[in-house]
């Protein structure tokens, strides 16, 4: 289910002379990574609403403008204890990953 993800992880940290090409690729990873977790209705209902921003213009996509700092650390700050809490489900579950 994970795979896409941890194929657009690894991406990530590959050192290429074409930077620009693997990080595309990853992103196009990450989208099938997403778009997998929308088929199984995994996404909570502010991702889903995010998501579909996303897929509607992938190339303006923003949660927050540049400008606002303020608004991108608050972004920041949530997605982080999202991820956080996410994380401690899943050891409780026996999952880590």
């Amino acid at each position: 289910m994970t795979l896409e993800y941890h194929l657009a992880e690894l991406m990530q940290r590959v050192a290429t002379s074409d930077r620009e090409a693997t990080l595309k690729r990853a992103l196009e990873q990450y989208e099938k990574y997403l778009m997998r977790l929308d088929e199984y209705l995994l996404l909570s209902g502010g991702d889903k609403k995010l998501f579909e921003q996303y897929m509607a213009n992938p190339t303006s996509f923003t949660l927050a403008p540049a400008n606002d700092a303020a608004a991108r650390r608050e972004i920041k700050v949530t997605r982080f204890r999202e991820e956080k809490e996410l994380k401690q489900k899943l050891e409780v579950c026996g999952i880590s990953s």
